[in-house]
């Protein structure tokens, strides 16, 4: 019995160094397979960085300080590179690279931080460089657009995106380009990330001067291409002020332009930065995004849908007012429901296009003043007067 209980142990023993042994050998061969891999992309983003450093020069350069090309590389996903190269990749970008059609003013953009919707899409970079980078670093980490990549997806989407990329020009200005610039540079270390972190924020903080914000020599066509821009993507839906792009650019055409930093004048600038605001809390800033600016881009409801109006519908207009004055058109709107500031915000039904607004209320009136300056129509022009379905 003795003999027998002491082969037991011995058994159980060489059972275990056994199992040891095999643990050691899976241990170290995930060591060399991490190993082998960190080297596959080291070389790969080595090989990528020396061309892009070559064949993207100004004014097509795509990284504009030394080390953001390894850093954003290295932490890129490697990619299939045995063909059939698409996405977020390494392999995509070093597939581009190698064309024999490669043409700077096209390709660099693609093989650059963001991807330019070939090697991805710019906003995908865009919301994972910022997460890895900004992630870890204090008052960036709680971010919305950090801790919930659905945010940051529909955020990244309503901001103005340039179409290519370059690191001179897009160090400044309001575009999804200044924030692919800042958010490489935060990829190199901690300390840059601290830095530049703050500027690759989806929503800029209210009021503060950061460089991918623009100054003020953005014409009125240009800061109303970006606030029609930011509010079809900020405000959609059930939320949304205008039915189209061009609906849009027509109502601000007919604002004043205002100066940079409006958070109250009736301006296309007040409206862009309500629009930003809306990206954050939409139920609570679209109507101020809209077109009258319900109080908070401007006084009231009114001045805005007389002027829209008068626009629109000229002949109706001097019919409804003697005058022909929009001060008589104001005097009037008063006393309709929707018309003090707030009077959108605050009705059971929202100033929204989806679905249109209908009854006797400002709301209605204001939808079909704005469809008849896009598309003239005698049937609108009734409506923005009170007309059917405005009765």
């Amino acid at each position: 019995m003795k003999r027998l209980a002491t082969s037991l142990s011995i058994s159980r023993l060489a059972s275990r160094l056994a199992l040891g042994a095999l643990g050691l050998m899976l241990a170290l061969g995930a060591c060399l397979i991490d190993e082998r891999k960190y080297d596959q992309q080291l070389a790969s983003c080595t090989d990528y960085c020396t061309q892009v450093e070559a064949k993207c020069t100004e004014p097509y350069k795509v990284y504009d300080r030394d080390g953001a090309c390894m850093a954003v590389c290295m932490q890129m996903e490697l990619g299939d590179t045995l063909g059939g190269v698409d996405g977020n990749t390494v392999a995509c970008r070093l597939d581009r690279l190698g064309q024999q059609d490669f043409e700077a003013a096209t390709h660099c953009a693609q093989v650059g931080p963001g991807g330019n919707g070939a090697c991805g899409s710019n906003c995908d970079a865009l919301c994972t460089l910022r997460r890895q980078a900004c992630g870890p670093i204090e008052g960036q980490s709680t971010m919305l657009d950090i801790v919930n990549e659905d945010i940051c997806q529909h955020n990244c989407r309503a901001l103005p995106d340039l179409g290519n990329l370059n690191t001179t020009r897009d160090r400044t200005g309001d575009s999804v380009q200044c924030r692919l610039v800042h958010v490489a540079e935060s990829m190199i270390s901690h300390g840059l990330a601290v830095e530049h972190c703050y500027h690759t924020q989806t929503i800029p903080f209210p009021g503060e001067s950061v460089p991918c914000s623009d100054d003020e020599t953005l014409t009125k066509e240009q800061d109303c291409q970006k606030y029609c821009g930011l509010a079809m993507g900020a405000c959609e839906n059930e939320v949304a002020v205008y039915e189209s792009m061009p609906q849009c650019m027509s109502v601000c055409r007919l604002l004043d332009q205002g100066l940079k930093g409006d958070q109250s004048a009736d301006s296309v600038r007040c409206r862009r930065y309500h629009s930003y605001a809306a990206l954050g809390d939409r139920l609570e800033h679209c109507t101020h995004t809209g077109p009258t600016g319900d109080g908070h881009c401007g006084g009231g409801n009114c001045p805005d849908y007389c002027k829209i109006a008068k626009e629109a519908c000229p002949t109706a207009f001097s019919a409804q007012f003697v005058t022909g004055d929009v001060a008589e058109c104001e005097e009037r709107c008063a006393s309709l429901d929707g018309a003090p500031p707030n009077g959108f915000r605050d009705r059971a039904q929202r100033y929204t296009v989806h679905p249109p607004p209908v009854g006797n209320t400002l709301l209605c009136r204001t939808y079909h003043a704005i469809a008849a300056l896009t598309s003239p129509s005698l049937t609108e022009c009734a409506a923005a007067f009170g007309g059917a379905p405005c009765q």
